[in-house]
């Protein structure tokens, strides 16, 4: 009997033998024949009978099935499983198929194709990214219940939101939320109440309601004035039922006026009496007849025939005679002081003064005689 004993060596040995054409050859090392080809190293493997040398099957490569492989295929074979047409199946966590309980149509489900996670794609289906953001929905109309901010519950009402639909920050408008602009300054708003309620206001400007009864006013004419217990509304009116008072700061003349009214019922009209008044010229009324320049002085100024150029309020003058002048005043009191002169440099003589006159005589300075000359005087209170 002949015996064939093939061409053999160790593992790296044979890798690098290029056998002929049909050639066989053994590998000592993992006991396994190799058919050649006549070109490539090492031949072609075969495998053996106990498939030592066939590496496990996988989704990509082919190969031999692992005992846990074969259990599935058997177990498999061991569960009857309807299958339905046109239906998607379901698999459990072994591999099994469990479920054909997906409808999906192709149309339906070919709403998937072609989406980028995170990024919206018209006619597709919306999926969010791996960090669950979506980009601008271009949504125009929606009707969400549970809408979350960064994980915040916003409860807001639409017609909440809505406030927040302004045109231009910085400028007020109507129904809106107020929103300053890049200044943090804001025009335009029209009532304003502070620590009370915005009172009705008519014909005007702007207006900062304080409190329960006091304002500060700027009227269609621009003029400012400072209240309390009143309020403009088809004439002035009272807030409550109490005093009412007024400061007008006076925009077309540049006075001061401060009035005061007796105690009246909430709602009705108001009569106002002027009790204080600082002119542009820094004149001071009080109770609009009495006025001092200083607070402790008076002024005035009378022309040669008697009439006067400038006297304070309420007060009068008159000629009774050749340089005889009377000066009729309300100061109530005979505790002051007069202080004269002329306009030509001649005399004057004071008689005196009462609580309601001052008599002054004007005269040449050279012979004394009686003559009309207009003259300035001042009266010092004491």
């Amino acid at each position: 009997m002949k015996r064939v004993q093939f061409v053999r060596d160790i593992a790296t040995n044979a890798n690098l033998f290029v056998g002929l054409e049909g050639e066989i050859t053994v590998d000592l090392t993992a006991m396994e024949l190799r058919v050649h080809n006549g070109t490539i190293p090492g031949g072609f493997a075969t495998a053996r009978k106990d498939l030592a040398n066939v590496s496990a099957a996988s989704t990509v490569n082919p190969g031999k099935m692992t005992s846990a492989q074969v259990v599935f295929l058997e177990n498999s074979m061991q569960k009857p499983f309807t299958w339905t047409t046109g239906r998607l199946t379901k698999f459990d966590a072994s591999g099994y198929p469990v479920d054909s309980s997906v409808t999906a149509t192709e149309a339906q489900l070919n709403y998937l194709s072609g989406v980028t996670a995170g990024t919206r794609t018209a006619s597709k289906a919306i999926v969010v990214d791996g960090s669950g953001f979506i980009d601008a929905l271009g949504i125009t109309t929606a009707n969400i219940t549970n809408l979350q901010l960064g994980g915040v519950a916003v409860t807001a009402n639409a017609a909440e939101l809505n406030y927040t639909a302004v045109t231009t920050p910085g400028v007020a408008q109507a129904s809106k939320a107020v929103v300053l602009d890049a200044n943090k300054s804001i025009s335009d708003l029209g009532d304003v109440a502070i620590g009370g309620v915005a009172r009705s206001w008519a014909s005007m400007h702007g207006v900062v309601d304080i409190g329960d009864n006091s304002a500060i006013v700027e009227s269609s004419n621009s003029n400012m004035a400072l209240t309390s217990n009143a309020r403009q509304n088809s004439g002035w009116k009272y807030v409550g039922s109490s005093f009412a008072t007024l400061v007008d700061f006076g925009y077309g003349s540049g006075d001061w006026i401060f009035y005061t009214a007796p105690s009246g019922a909430a709602g009705n009209a108001i009569t106002w009496t002027e009790r204080f008044k600082i002119s542009n010229a820094g004149v001071v009324t009080i109770n609009s007849n009495t006025v001092r320049h200083d607070g402790n002085t008076f002024h005035g100024r009378v022309n040669n025939a008697g009439t006067a150029i400038r006297l304070p309020s309420g007060w009068s003058s008159a000629k009774t005679a050749t340089g005889t002048y009377v000066i009729t005043h309300n100061l109530g009191t005979a505790n002051y002081t007069i202080a004269t002169s002329t306009n030509y440099g001649g005399d004057i003589v004071i008689a005196g003064g009462n609580t309601t006159q001052l008599q002054i005589f004007t005269s040449q300075s050279t012979t004394g005689a009686a003559v009309d000359a207009g003259f300035n005087f001042t009266v010092i209170m004491d």
